[in-house]
């Protein structure tokens, strides 16, 4: 095609095709894949070693898990990705922290948000942003639930951390009741 343009120069626009160099072939792919799996289920068995887990029950049922504290027993989906890793390391986060319900539901999710993203990084395991995205809303709607239910007492820290991921009903009772948090 050639098109022209206000001073008179013509411009030819061709289609190019790309050719992409060292492009990474499916057997390449395919082991990156696995040694990543691998890679995560050692780490996930350290982690739950620190954690002080006895059990642990895998499941391919989404990317959801829970922990039974007083059992030191963990529901959590296989460890083949950064993500399902998370999972692992949160659930064990709430038995290495011994989350016995004394806390706020909030708080308790906070903190093992935070020793989840910690254990990642110290054993070498990059978190992505995404993680980080989705902790913070995870623990922003717990917040929410606890406004919604009356709760009194909200933790700061926790408030500070899922700013910017707020419910308005959390930004009015914030108003209320801690009016130097929100932005002037």
């Amino acid at each position: 095609m050639a098109g022209q343009t206000a001073e008179g120069i013509k411009i030819e626009r061709t289609n190019m095709i790309y050719e992409l160099k060292n492009r990474p072939t499916v057997e390449a792919l395919k082991a990156g894949r696995e040694r990543m799996r691998l890679r995560c289920e050692e780490v996930a068995k350290a982690i739950l070693k620190e954690a002080g887990v006895l059990s642990v029950e895998y499941h391919d049922k989404g990317l959801r898990g829970f922990a039974i504290v007083k059992r030191r027993h963990v529901y959590v989906p296989f460890p083949t990705t950064r993500r399902r890793l998370d999972i692992v390391a949160h659930e064990a986060g709430h038995i290495a922290l011994q989350h016995l319900g004394e806390k706020p539901v909030h708080r308790q999710e906070y903190e093992a948000e935070m020793y989840s993203h910690d254990a990642l990084r110290r054993h070498g395991i990059a978190v992505p942003k995404k993680a980080t995205i989705r902790a913070k809303r995870y623990v922003a709607r717990k917040i929410r639930q606890a406004v919604v239910r009356g709760a009194k007492e909200i933790d700061r820290e926790a408030l500070r951390w899922t700013q910017g991921y707020w419910h308005w009903k959390v930004e009015e009772w914030v108003s209320k009741n801690y009016p130097r948090m929100l932005p002037r």
